[in-house]
């Protein structure tokens, strides 16, 4: 052992000093050499006939040489480095060539690492805490009618157990992740007391939040900074500890600083937290506030947990699922529940249901940036079978000096490495840049997501450049080192690649239709209800309103604005469009519960957003009309049908309700699917959205008239079709991020197709030289030249064409409303790809009919 690491040491040392030690190691053979030549010459030898002597008794210099270096030096290690070298030189002498292949391949890798970065970021790297990768996220799942449904969290007792019992955690946090809105300075998160100890986040001055001041019944207004707010709003005050701040109004007391870097768990950064219980504090009306945290055994708050040093996932799940048993109460709890344990990361943070619509999402990103990069390694492949054919005679002159086919082969392969690696820097670049800047695009808010370049992303990107190096250097390497020339074939291996290319185009392009074409569809679909033209106005009340009170005044109050501002089309509703409350509907004649969205709204409602009786009445005027239920077409089929539906009683929440009118079923839950729903009158519990049904200017006046007779209401207005492009946000950011990848695609395929037709008519120039010298008219060499690229092409759009219908089979669970066969975008983007075949081969087919025909016979 002490003898390998010996001889180890000085290969590295040889290696540390490696021109000095051949310097050395020829003088040293030339010493030899000369000694021999001495002997020789004392034997009586001439001095010609000595030194001829001596070079034959000393054999091969260079061999020995070699030997003597291979004893020092891995072979392979100076043979890889001399092929770096030449790899070098050939790109140098072949610049566009070179740039070209990069361009190509920076595209294909940049777009997969960029989406890698963002699928990091999103959904493996945790927040910026201490140990991230035990940080888990806590969920309840209980079944429900429509399949498993995922509660919001659990009660304060619940959590405390799990911290007190649960072996396999080492700590729990429950935070909210709607923070406190309105006018106070600071945006503070409500926490539960030993947040920071369980991220592991240390703090910058004073200390965290202790029990006592996050007791129920008993909270604390005691407030910790962030750093980046103490620094910036506060300008690093030196005696921050002791001051006051206010959140809403409610002034707060500094007790700490959080340490650099952490802005929280949530997408938005906060500029400060405060004890969870506060809450009731800030908003002593608000409901939320008054159940689950003004009464520890109420449901619901997020929870997360650090979990125990290896404790899996699944263990601390069936542990936290026993516990939770134990927490049933009689009577009140009629279902068992479940605990999820998932990562906590933005994605694994933000809930089940929101996992899995981004799943699909970024699985649909990484096949679009995969055929990408497959296009990218053909186009790049072709543009390889092109060099090496106009390298064939440097080729065969090595073979024949004595290279082997192996060392040739990886000689190109190390030239195709070098191509990959020189692209992947710029891709590095492209990941840390790109995703941010999308981001910042689609969001106004300021998302505190790292995009940093990180050891994962680096390997990532340098196993793809690896990757993307054997699928478009290893064939073309294998071609061009083959033992003799093979007969012509009737689809040559540059028309494979060609066709290849045109097939992965089509399926991009045609998967970008699809989405663009989900946009369009969506916007024009019909709802069931009015969109065009009706705007909301949102009342809110200041934190410290009782809201059921001040809600009851204004019951009075906004229908007399209403009435003095003379607008005809005005209606109350406590949902904005796309939002319900859910309650659990017992149907007559079902044994089972069914859990179903409710809008609360008045009687104008349904005339202003233009959704028609199809039966019975809309509700009754004063508390009569809170006894009654409208349901929609869907629900009346399981009442019998509409006729029947009329006068049937429902169990609302165990309340006996009255069905006095049936509507048509429109979207109230999203705009994807359409459920059976049921609308129960407004009752001025809560501030109401105002929905007006006219002009702009309509809702601005009543908006300006609201805070006119009370400054401290507020009246945010946004229109209905806002809500609808807000609901859109998702599928519009897909159909972005398709038509990046198809433009870059049609981009890419472009190129390729346009050099394979250069370099086809630039090999068979001479060839088309003879043919008009001896009488071919310019169309005919026109044809030959368009049918040679037709072939390619039409065999890709022909596979690519069913190779796109198997694609979009694989999308039909992200476009609702649009067939996945939908011929329109099928047709565009068949015709789009013709298109740009066409014209790549129009600047090859004129240069072939410009051909000189005295040239190639003179050349004959």
């Amino acid at each position: 052992m002490v003898d390998d690491a010996g001889r180890l040491w000085r290969r590295i040392r040889i290696l540390l000093r490696w021109r000095k030690h051949q310097a050395e190691l020829q003088e040293e053979i030339a010493l030899h050499l000369d000694l021999k030549r001495q002997a020789f010459e004392r034997e009586g030898l001439s001095s010609i006939d000595a030194e001829t002597a001596a070079r034959r008794a000393m054999g091969n210099v260079t061999s020995t040489r070699e030997d003597s270096r291979n004893v020092w030096l891995v072979a392979w290690l100076e043979g890889a480095w001399q092929d770096l070298r030449y790899g070098v030189r050939s790109l140098r002498r072949q610049p566009v060539f070179a740039a070209v292949a990069i361009l190509g391949l920076t595209g294909g890798l940049g777009f997969s690492a960029a989406a890698f970065s963002g699928f990091n970021a999103f959904a493996l790297r945790g927040w910026n805490v201490r140990d991230a990768e035990r940080m888990v996220a806590l969920y309840g799942l209980a079944p429900g009618a429509d399949g498993d449904r995922f509660s919001a969290g659990f009660s304060l007792d619940q959590l405390a157990l799990f911290e007190a019992r649960a072996r396999s955690l080492d700590g729990v946090i429950a935070y909210d992740r709607t923070r406190p809105d309105g006018t106070g300075s600071v945006t503070a998160a409500p926490v539960r007391a030993g947040y920071f100890r369980v991220l592991g986040i240390g703090m910058a001055q004073g200390r965290e939040f202790l029990p006592e001041e996050d007791r129920v019944g008993a909270p604390q207004t005691v407030i910790v900074l962030s750093h980046h707010y103490w620094t910036t709003a506060l300008s690093s005050a030196p005696n921050v500890l002791g001051t006051t701040v206010r959140v809403k109004g409610v002034p707060f007391t500094v007790i700490g600083v959080a340490a650099p870097g952490f802005d929280g768990t949530d997408l938005i950064g906060s500029d400060a937290w405060i004890p969870l219980t506060a809450m009731t504090i800030v908003r002593p009306r608000d409901r939320r506030s008054t159940s689950a945290l003004a009464s520890s055994d109420r449901c619901c708050v997020s929870a997360a947990a650090r979990l125990a040093p290896g404790v899996s996932r699944e263990a601390a799940a069936a542990e936290l699922t026993a516990l939770l048993e134990i927490t049933r109460r009689p009577g009140i709890d009629t279902t068992s529940r479940a605990v999820l344990v998932q990562p906590f990361t933005v994605v694994g943070s933000s809930g089940p249901n929101v996992a899995r619509e981004v799943r699909p999402i970024f699985a649909l990103i990484g096949c679009g940036v995969g055929l990408v990069l497959l296009l990218a390694c053909a186009n790049v492949a072709n543009l390889l079978l092109s060099r090496a054919a106009a390298r064939e005679r440097e080729i065969r002159i090595r073979l024949a000096l004595g290279a082997s086919r192996g060392r040739l082969i990886r000689q190109l392969m190390t030239e195709s490495l070098l191509l990959a690696l020189l692209a992947g820097l710029p891709a590095l670049a492209i990941a840390r840049f790109v995703p941010p800047w999308v981001i910042r695009t689609l969001s106004p808010d300021a998302i505190i997501l790292r995009f940093s370049i990180d050891p994962t992303t680096v390997a990532f990107t340098l196993g793809l450049s690896v990757v993307s190096c054997l699928l478009f250097g290893l064939t073309p390497a294998l071609f061009a080192t083959r033992a003799a020339p093979v007969q012509r074939r009737q689809l040559p291996l540059r028309s494979v690649f060609l066709s290849a290319q045109v097939v992965f185009c089509l399926v991009l392009l045609v998967s970008a239709g699809l989405f663009l074409r989900q946009v369009s569809t969506t916007r024009s679909q019909d709802l069931g209800f009015a969109v065009n033209g009706v705007t909301e106005v949102a009342v809110s009340l200041p934190a410290t309103d009782d809201e059921m009170a001040r809600s009851a005044r204004l019951a009075t109050d906004l229908p007399a604005l209403v009435a003095a501002l003379r607008l005809p089309r005005v209606a109350f509703s406590e949902h904005s469009p796309l939002q319900s409350d859910v309650r659990r509907v017992l149907v007559p004649g079902r044994a089972e519960l069914q859990t179903l969205p409710v809008v609360h709204a008045t009687p104008e409602y349904f005339s202003v957003l233009d959704i028609p009786m199809l039966a019975g009445r809309t509700f009754s005027a004063g508390p009569a009309g809170y006894t009654e239920v409208i349901v929609n077409r869907l629900l009346a089929e399981q009442l019998g049908g509409a006729a029947n539906a009329v006068g049937a009683t429902l169990q609302v929440d165990s309340v006996a309700r009255t069905v006095v009118g049936v509507v048509p079923t429109t979207h109230d839950v999203s705009l994807r699917d359409a459920t059976p729903g049921i609308y129960q009158a407004f009752q001025w519990k809560t501030p109401p959205k105002v929905i007006v049904h006219d002009t702009v200017d309509g809702a601005r006046r009543l908006a300006a008239a609201i805070v006119a007779q009370d400054p401290a209401l507020g009246a945010l207005i946004r229109s209905y079709r806002w809500y609808i492009d807000q609901a859109l946000s998702t599928t519009v950011f897909a159909a972005s991020i398709a038509g990046a990848i198809g433009i870059l695609a049609l981009v890419l395929a472009a190129v390729g197709m346009f050099g394979v037709f250069s370099y086809w008519v630039r090999q068979r120039q001479h060839d088309i030289g003879i043919r008009l010298a001896l009488g071919a008219t310019p169309a005919r060499v026109l044809r030959l030249v368009m049918r040679a690229s037709a072939k390619a092409v039409g065999w890709g759009l022909l596979v690519g064409v069913a190779a796109a219908v198997g694609a979009a089979q694989l999308l039909r669970r992200s476009l609702y409303g649009l067939s996945p066969l939908d011929p329109l975008s099928f047709v565009t983007a068949v015709g789009i790809l013709a298109v740009t075949a066409l014209l790549a081969t129009v600047v090859p087919a004129w240069r072939a009919v410009r051909v000189n025909p005295l040239e190639s016979l003179h050349a004959d």
